[in-house]
């Protein structure tokens, strides 16, 4: 049987030839879903922004994010927001919003946290079903794509629905820091900090 890696090149192949029409707009929308909005999805929203920036050639994509249970107007968490600060210098200026089904449809892209979380999201939309995953399991299938290979944003979709129909994972959540300690805080935004780091070199790719 082939193993995880062996499956991924596999579909990286076939997607190759796997192109969506490009958005009327000429962006692509990448969003981050958590519970609250304030911490993880709030963090990763916002770094995978400066990430980006770092990146010639990466201006075709707008980040979001929003909760399923989110505290609708609220700034990051304070813990987290420190965090964010001590890793990137600042911090954003963020208002939590609640997920719609707009904001489910306006995404081609969408990162959960946790697994309860994808199931939760595609209960209330089953027709972001496609463009969902774990944040962790994306990542792991970007990882294993063939080395030296340019796929584009598209087809890097498609792979990554290709392969949750084939084959299963065991994918990590990134467990919820809010309330917790300032340890938990901090590990969940170094966790997330170098997640973004991947992904915003992954798309620029």
């Amino acid at each position: 049987m082939p193993n995880f890696t062996s499956q991924i090149q596999a579909f990286f192949q076939a997607a190759k030839t796997e192109r969506r029409p490009e958005p009327a707009h000429g962006l692509r929308n990448i969003a981050f879903v958590c519970t609250g909005n304030v911490c993880r999805s709030a963090f990763a929203h916002h770094a995978l922004e400066i990430e980006l920036q770092r990146h010639p050639g990466t201006q075709a994509f707008h980040v979001a994010s929003a909760g399923l249970g989110a505290l609708v107007g609220s700034p990051m968490e304070s813990q987290m927001a420190a965090e964010f600060e001590r890793l990137f210098g600042q911090v954003p200026d963020h208002r939590a919003q609640q997920i719609d089904e707009a904001f489910v449809a306006d995404a081609d892209l969408l990162l959960v946290m946790t697994r309860d979380q994808r199931h939760k999201v595609l209960h209330q939309y089953p027709q972001g079903a496609p463009r969902c995953f774990l944040f962790s399991e994306f990542l792991a299938i970007l990882e294993s794509a063939p080395v030296g290979e340019s796929l584009g944003f598209s087809a890097m979709v498609l792979c990554a629905h290709s392969h949750r129909m084939m084959a299963r994972g065991n994918f990590p959540d990134i467990e919820d820091p809010y309330r917790r300690s300032p340890e938990t805080h901090r590990q969940v935004a170094e966790q997330l900090a170098a997640a973004v780091r991947t992904l915003a070199d992954q798309l620029a790719y």
